[in-house]
């Protein structure tokens, strides 16, 4: 399966993600095909991916360890002045995502001072934090990234 992905780093730069061999592959930004989710290579040597699976349930991956976020009974995200990270997930079942990361310096604090800027809009896992406590936003991504193109 492949997944079409927009970058949460970048504005306007799309990826192919292979799910069979495990490789993101960039290409040219899509004209007529629906993006199935988001993914980041920020801060982890691992790419983040975020998206909607086979049965519509939205999905957490770092690297070969992930999560849907129906699964999601607790998270936190621990973030320092100096940009590193830690993001927990304790999911049903007692088992734990942590994910430690860095937010390169120019984007600690980014939204200090500007009504245009919000935190979320450089970090993935903050925004997916968001999402996963907002039900009707949860629906609305899933609704949206399920409907992809056959490829």
């Amino acid at each position: 399966m492949r997944l079409l992905l927009r970058s949460h780093d970048t504005w306007g730069e799309y990826a192919e993600w292979d799910t069979k061999r495990g490789e993101l592959r960039a290409i040219s930004a899509p004209t007529d095909v629906q993006e199935q989710g988001l993914y980041s290579t920020r801060g982890t040597p691992d790419p983040i991916l975020f998206y909607a699976d086979r049965q519509g349930h939205l999905r957490l991956d770092v690297g070969e360890v992930g999560v849907r976020l129906v699964d999601i009974e607790d998270a936190s995200l621990l973030r320092q002045r100096d940009g590193r990270c830690e993001l927990i997930l304790v999911a049903r079942g007692g088992s734990t995502l942590r994910v430690l990361y860095e937010l390169p310096p120019e984007l600690v604090n980014i939204a200090d001072g500007s009504p245009f800027v919000e935190d979320d809009d450089f970090d993935l896992f903050l925004y997916m934090l968001r999402v996963w406590r907002d039900a009707d936003w949860q629906e609305r991504l899933s609704r949206m990234w399920s409907h992809p193109p056959s490829t």
